[in-house]
């Protein structure tokens, strides 16, 4: 695994504040989808599960939680014995994941993609989000160059956006670095996964936040991926 952390403008303790303050473990968080909402023990934000966490009630999820719903990777079990292992988004099976259903003629597991909770197929996606934080909006597309490397680049306001502060990639694969605005990761090998932290200003730069944006892809060439923040 290769991890480098970039430092461009912030201090580690305005960071480390900012992150406490807005992160606790708790076990009062809230969870909204009613089927595990009965107890939640794991990491809250703003009243809701959000981070790891696992839920239960009349079912049990244990894994990733954003605002309140199961989302990213965890396992999903159903009263019945069904589950679900895989990524999840909004409570719902989305991308990647294997679906193991019990019957009284043995155990049937379906793998593939998933889209809203409907099995879209067995094949491989190109590219799979995983957990993300405060990356409201973000575009992801396949360019033309043959070289395998992944570039991310950094917006606001659909202008180019340089203060990102206490960036840290973690990939599988390949060679990451940072230049100019652009961090880019060279001479990957697919599938690769790859977790990017970093905090920005807020639009009045009077405090910061904190940014999570994960991102598999599975199909090798050269990718731009845009984060809109």
């Amino acid at each position: 695994m290769h991890y480098k952390r970039y430092n461009m403008k912030i201090s580690a303790l305005l960071f480390f504040t900012i992150f406490i303050s807005g992160y606790s473990f708790a076990q009062d968080c809230k969870v909204l989808k009613l089927e595990i909402a009965k107890s939640y023990k794991g990491e809250c934000k703003n009243g809701l599960a959000h981070g790891t966490g696992i839920a239960k009630g009349q079912d049990t999820y244990e894994g990733e939680f954003k605002k309140g719903f199961p989302e990213g990777t965890g396992t999903y079990t159903w009263a019945n014995g069904d589950i679900y292992k895989g990524y999840m988004k909004k409570g719902l099976k989305e991308g990647k994941g294997s679906f193991i259903q019990h019957t009284v003629k043995g155990d049937s597991t379906l793998t593939g993609i998933w889209n809203k909770d409907k099995y879209e197929g067995s094949g491989n996606a190109p590219y799979q989000v995983g957990r993300t934080e405060s990356v409201p909006r973000y575009s992801i597309s396949k360019g033309i160059a043959a070289r395998n490397k992944i570039t991310f680049r950094f917006v606001r306001a659909g202008a180019n956006f340089s203060n990102v502060n206490n960036l840290s990639a973690s990939t599988t694969s390949g060679t990451d670095s940072l230049n100019g605005t652009l961090l880019e990761i060279q001479d990957a090998v697919f599938p690769v996964d790859i977790k990017l932290n970093f905090s920005v200003p807020n639009l009045l730069n009077t405090y910061e936040y904190n940014c999570v944006f994960n991102l598999t892809i599975n199909q090798q060439g050269s990718w731009d991926v845009v984060l809109n923040i």
